[in-house]
């Protein structure tokens, strides 16, 4: 299972689609690009992408035609669509009804945060519009549930898949018991050479809150939830600068097994988390707990 996120660039300058692609890069996205309608079907139909950046100018596009054309094929009717344009579009009731709304549109001149942004809203559209059915990606992540060979092994999968899905930049798995001081950090998404890391839990109150409650905690705003507010103002004594925005428990337990927290979160540029979010982040855990047992119990 790839860790990456493919993305079809669509867009006749060789040029931005060059710099595109080193910048998606970095923010774990996997770039390929198509220079006219013709390249752009060719693309689709040989290699699958999970997103679609798509210029309206494209040669060969007909306005949206092409945009038509991959939604009428059933392939392609939820691909999660990012419109490029040179100006503000005036159809957006017609953009809405191909599943680009105005908050997928990126009108040039942009910056890369923005393209980030729509990306991460088409892709959680997605993901939402899937909540209560099944999506292909959720379907390969529990394959490699099963074909896990160590406990170790799993938990990077399912942080790796979850935080790839929602589009958001850090979930990770601490093992921790209700009332302990210390957690381990045996798996993070934005780390995965992390092993056996230790953190202080006073530090981290959704993680303590969902271990002692046996439910999830989400934190809409670190800033402004009063469960955070001694650990606000240890930042402040410390002089550390924050970049969490919001953040998600949901408490991991097992028969036969440690339990601990998986735990969401996005950064100050991020979208909050959501309700759906972790909505779907339960589910995927849920699906981990019979193979993880398993594991436990052969170990």
């Amino acid at each position: 299972m790839s860790e990456r996120t493919r993305v079809l660039l669509a867009d006749s300058d060789a040029a931005l689609c060059r710099t595109l692609s080193w910048l998606l890069a970095d923010h774990g996205y996997e770039a390929v690009s198509a220079g006219d309608r013709a390249a752009a079907l060719a693309r689709l139909h040989a290699e699958p992408v999970e997103a679609l950046l798509l210029d309206r100018d494209l040669p060969g596009a007909d306005d949206l035609g092409l945009l038509r054309e991959i939604r009428q094929d059933a392939r392609y009717a939820a691909l999660p669509v990012v419109l490029v344009t040179a100006l503000p579009p005036e159809d957006d009731a017609a953009l809405a009804a191909l599943g680009v709304p105005l908050r997928q549109v990126v009108v040039k001149p942009f910056k890369v945060r923005e393209v980030l942004e729509a990306l991460r809203r088409a892709m959680r559209a997605r993901l939402e519009a899937a909540i209560g059915g099944s999506h292909p990606a959720d379907t390969e992540l529990v394959e490699a549930f099963a074909a896990s060979r160590r406990p170790e092994e799993l938990f990077t999968r399912m942080v790796q898949g979850v935080a790839r899905q929602l589009q958001i930049p850090s979930c990770s798995v601490i093992l921790a018991r209700p009332g302990e001081r210390i957690g381990r950090v045996v798996a993070a998404s934005d780390n995965p050479a992390i092993a056996d890391f230790e953190v202080q839990l006073e530090r981290y109150p959704e993680i303590t809150g969902a271990l002692d409650s046996g439910e999830h905690v989400i934190v809409y705003d670190v800033m402004t939830d009063p469960r955070f507010e001694a650990v606000r103002a240890r930042w402040q004594r410390e002089g550390i600068s924050v970049r969490t925005r919001s953040a998600a428990a949901l408490r991991l337990g097992l028969r036969s097994g440690p339990v601990g927290v998986f735990l969401l979160r996005t950064m100050t540029d991020d979208t909050p988390l959501s309700g759906r979010d972790v909505q779907y982040a339960r589910r995927i855990v849920d699906a981990a707990v019979a193979p993880l047992e398993r594991l436990y119990a052969g170990a």
